[in-house]
C-alpha cells in the first residue's frame, strides 16, 4: 500500500522593511499621544500627595494646639545642640515643634521639591538643620508668631497668638508652598516662611520673593496652601493676592 505524501506546512513569511516600518511608526505615534498622558498623571499624583502631606501637617498643628492653649507655634527660636534626632543644632524652627504630632519627616517634604538632594537627604548630617530651615511648606508667621516688636513683625523674640484670635479660619492661609531664594534663578528648594501680598516683589522672571516665598511648585501655576481651619487647596499667585487670606479677619482690608 503506497503512503500518501504527507503535507508541508507553508513557509513563515518574514515581515518586510515597509511593513516593519509601518510598526515602528505606529509604535512612535502612541508613545507621543501617551507619554505626555503618563507625564500629566504622574505631576497630578505629586501634586495630590502635596495636598495629602499639608493635610496632615494641619493635622499635627491642631494637635499641638490642643496641647499648647490654643497657642500657634512658635516661628522659630534657638536652643542647645544635640535636643532632636537628628540634630537640628539648636535650631528649633516650626516643622520641629511639629514635627511629634506628625507621622514622619516625610509630611512636611512635597514630592516635587527635590531640586537639593542634601537637603532631603534623611541621613545627611545636615538634615536636622535643613528639615527646620527648608521644609516644603512656608509658615505665615507675620500673622500667626510675629515678632512681640509691633515695629518688627519678622523678627525675634516671637509672641504666636490664640486661635481664638482668628476670626476667619476657613479662609487663613496657615501654610503655602513655598521656596527659597537662593540661587535666585532657580527657587528649587522650600522655605520656612511666606510673606502676605503686602511684602510681595512681583518680580520677572520669578524668584523667591516674586511671591513672598511662596512658588507654584505644581505644573508652574498651582501650589498647595494649608489654611488655619485644616483644609488644603491648589491655588495660584493670583488667586492667593487678596489680603483677606493673610489678615485672618477674611476681609480683602488691612487691619
Amino acid at each position: 500500500m503506497t503512503a500518501l505524501p504527507t503535507s508541508r506546512p507553508a513557509p513563515r513569511r518574514a515581515f518586510t522593511l515597509i511593513e516593519l516600518l509601518v510598526v515602528i511608526a505606529i509604535v512612535a505615534i502612541l508613545a507621543a499621544i501617551l507619554f505626555p498622558v503618563f507625564a500629566q498623571a504622574k505631576a497630578k499624583a505629586k501634586q495630590a500627595t502635596s495636598l495629602a502631606h499639608a493635610r496632615q501637617v494641619g493635622t499635627a498643628a491642631l494637635l499641638y494646639l490642643g496641647d499648647n492653649s490654643d497657642r500657634y507655634p512658635m516661628l522659630q527660636y534657638t536652643g542647645a545642640a544635640k535636643q532632636t534626632v537628628p540634630d537640628n543644632f539648636g535650631f528649633f524652627r516650626w516643622p520641629w515643634l511639629l514635627r511629634p504630632y506628625a507621622k514622619s519627616f516625610d509630611v512636611f517634604l512635597d514630592p516635587a521639591d527635590f531640586g537639593r538632594p542634601d537637603f532631603r537627604d534623611q541621613n545627611d548630617p545636615n538634615f536636622g538643620y535643613a528639615f527646620g530651615l527648608c521644609p516644603s511648606f512656608g509658615y505665615h508667621a507675620r500673622l500667626f508668631s510675629p515678632g512681640a516688636e509691633e515695629y518688627l513683625p519678622d523678627h525675634e523674640p516671637y509672641a504666636p497668638i490664640s486661635a481664638e484670635q482668628i476670626a476667619a479660619p476657613t479662609q487663613s492661609v496657615f501654610l503655602a508652598q513655598s521656596t527659597w531664594f537662593w540661587p535666585a534663578d532657580k527657587p528649587n528648594v522650600g522655605y520656612f516662611r511666606v510673606y502676605p501680598p503686602s511684602r510681595w516683589t512681583r518680580q520677572r522672571p520669578a524668584n523667591g520673593r516674586t511671591w513672598g516665598h511662596f512658588w507654584p511648585r505644581h505644573g508652574g501655576t498651582h501650589g498647595t496652601v494649608l489654611f488655619a481651619d485644616g483644609h488644603v487647596k491648589a491655588m495660584t499667585p493670583a488667586s492667593l493676592d487678596r489680603p483677606g487670606l493673610w489678615n485672618g479677619l477674611g476681609l480683602d482690608t488691612n487691619p
